[in-house]
């Protein structure tokens, strides 16, 4: 006897009414957010307006003032830049001569350019071959810049600064922090400088195991080729 072929099953009366209710909800739904549209019309156009001149302000900020002034800041600090290489640092702080200004005015006019924060950078340098080491601090803490080479230099003269002060902990501190650069020269380099104030104050295990560590990871470096010595030293 030949089988009949099922056909599909008849949708219930419960399941036809849950279908037209959800079918309901959404024109429900629908209509409420447009209504709700509709209510708010003006405050959404002002939102997205307000976002709208956001954006077009920051560009307009970014094209219009924030470049033309790191341009500014370039032209006006390179004659601060010239004295301070030829350790003039009175000059490269002060007045560059030329009615080109100092690192200081370069940081009070441009501050918030690259260029005016590189420049805390140099005023701090300055100050600390004047022997100015909390002045060289200060503007170590107005550095803002990111990068792993500039914060090294900026730990680094910290730690340069506070081992000038006698403040051996904050010292120690800054120069394991700008070790941390792993850049090839300024890697060994601070870290040379954290070994051997490490010895200095007594901390001997710290101070080989860091000699060794210049040794196996930057053996090429200026340091490294002469770390052996370091090491015996510490050894003895």
């Amino acid at each position: 006897m030949a089988q009949r072929r099922r056909g599909k099953r008849s949708r219930t009366n419960n399941e036809r009414n849950n279908a037209d209710e959800t079918i309901v909800d959404l024109i429900e739904a629908k209509e409420s957010a447009q209504s709700w549209f509709d209510q708010n019309r003006q405050l959404i156009l002002t939102v997205v307006g307000a976002v709208v001149l956001l954006i077009v302000g920051f560009v307009a900020y970014k094209l219009l003032y924030q470049q033309p002034r790191e341009k500014q800041a370039l032209s006006q600090m390179y004659k601060a830049e010239q004295a301070f290489s030829q350790d003039s640092t009175t000059k490269a702080l002060t007045d560059a001569g030329g009615g080109y200004p100092g690192f200081i005015k370069v940081v009070e006019d441009y501050g918030n350019t690259n260029a005016g924060d590189v420049a805390n950078l140099y005023a701090a340098q300055a100050y600390l071959k004047e022997g100015k080491f909390e002045a060289a601090l200060d503007y170590l803490s107005d550095y803002s810049g990111g990068g792993k080479l500039g914060d090294a230099l900026r730990n680094g003269m910290k730690g340069d600064a506070y081992s000038e002060l006698g403040n051996m902990d904050k010292a120690l501190s800054a120069y394991k922090n700008a070790s941390k650069s792993d850049n090839e020269f300024f890697a060994p380099y601070f870290l040379l400088k954290y070994a051997m104030l490490s010895e200095k104050q007594g901390d001997t295990s710290t101070a080989l195991e860091t000699y060794k560590q210049i040794k196996k990871e930057y053996p090429t470096s200026v340091q490294g080729q002469n770390i052996d010595a370091y090491i015996a030293r510490v050894e003895k």
